[in-house]
């Protein structure tokens, strides 16, 4: 677009917490100044009523869009607020090749991955980890060297309907992370193995996906109360991702979870082909955790600067002169919003975020 500016925006710092209602002048893909007097040939963006922060990052989602995978076109997501995701193991070794140039290069998001343990990822007619015979650590080790600035770490699901031996798939994993010194993700909604088991195998940086799932292992016990092992698990640097997806947010439990002043490290949307309807969007799962007691600052700070740090992501979560332009555009709504969560459960609200799109680089989207 070359230059453009949005006038008279309310612009969100979640990491300071600070606002200010200024133009964002932007040339070239960067911003050239904060309440800069306006430039010719500007193109001008009507900013009243619409609030901005950097752009917002989506740590677990499904964007592998070949027709076996269950992964969506991220491109919608732009339009909700949304400019970097990372795809949930999506693909795995021999999948990752096709995954990466046919639309990781493509993508005009901020996009990184992590590789499934799963040969084939997560794909119709595979047997994903029901025969742990078909893992290859030295293709996962592999293809992980091979796209070192794309692949964060490694996935696996432990749920017993795609995995029959849980623990042996941790120890691979664990194996595997120690090896290489990244990371993993599991998966473990519906699991029979003891939560205490489960995060026995993850250290600093490995992540638990879909936190407030009302489902076994689950991270209360049968008292509503933090299970021991969890807040062990956090005080030694395992992080815990929001993750809704089609059945993965229980609002009783992150009501709890959060009256006990555990948040997540991630807001994140799992977004998938089967998610999509239920989901909404990321500002969605953000509106519904405002219902369950966060704060705007908050669910902001969980999809940029939080977000980045459990991703150990390079991101420069600030608005300043001279960075590369990376807005999300959004607005609030306050009144009495009904939401429901993956169980269907009802609950009102009082805020919903309702985004408007996205800038990132020389090109708008609204």
């Amino acid at each position: 677009m070359g230059a453009y500016r949005i006038e008279q925006i309310t612009l969100l710092d979640p990491i300071r917490r600070q606002r200010m209602q200024t133009d964002i002048s932007m040339e070239d893909g960067r911003i050239r100044g904060l309440g800069a007097p306006p430039s010719a040939g500007e193109q001008v963006i009507d900013g009243r009523g619409l609030y901005a922060t950097c752009g917002w990052i989506d740590a677990h989602v499904h964007t592998y869009p070949h027709p076996k995978t269950l992964g969506v076109d991220p491109m919608s997501m732009l339009k909700d607020g949304v400019t970097a995701v990372v795809d949930a193991g999506t693909a795995g070794p021999g999948n990752f090749q096709d995954f990466y140039q046919n639309w990781l290069q493509k993508s005009p998001l901020r996009q990184k991955a992590y590789l499934n343990l799963a040969y084939m990822g997560i794909s119709e007619g595979t047997v994903e980890l029901q025969d742990l015979s078909t893992v290859s650590l030295e293709a996962c080790r592999e293809t992980a060297a091979a796209y070192p600035e794309v692949i964060l770490g490694f996935k696996l699901r432990i749920d017993p309907r795609v995995c029959h031996e849980p623990e042996k798939a941790l120890a691979l994993a664990r194996k595997l992370g120690d090896e290489t010194g990244k990371p993993f993700v599991v998966h473990a909604s519906r699991s029979t193995l003891p939560i205490d088991t489960i995060l026995s195998y993850m250290r600093t940086g490995d992540i638990y996906a879909h936190t407030f799932a009302q489902k076994t292992p689950g991270i209360l016990d049968e008292s509503g109360h933090l299970k021991p092992a969890v807040l062990e698990a956090r005080a030694r640097g395992v992080r815990f991702d929001l993750s809704h997806g089609n059945g993965n947010f229980s609002f009783s439990v992150a009501e709890r979870a959060l009256a006990q002043g555990f948040l997540p490290d991630a807001i994140s949307s799992d977004i998938h082909v089967r998610s999509k309807e239920r989901v909404g969007s990321l500002a969605l799962v953000m509106s519904k955790l405002m219902a369950c007691g966060a704060d705007l600052w908050t669910v902001l700070e969980l999809v940029t600067g939080k977000a980045a740090a459990m991703l150990n992501l390079p991101e420069d979560c600030t608005v300043g002169v001279g960075h590369e332009a990376n807005l999300t555009l959004f607005e609030l709504h306050e009144g009495a919003y009904s939401f429901t969560d993956s169980d269907g459960m009802p609950k009102m609200g009082a805020c919903l975020i309702a985004p408007k799109g996205a800038v990132l680089g020389e090109q708008v989207y609204l």
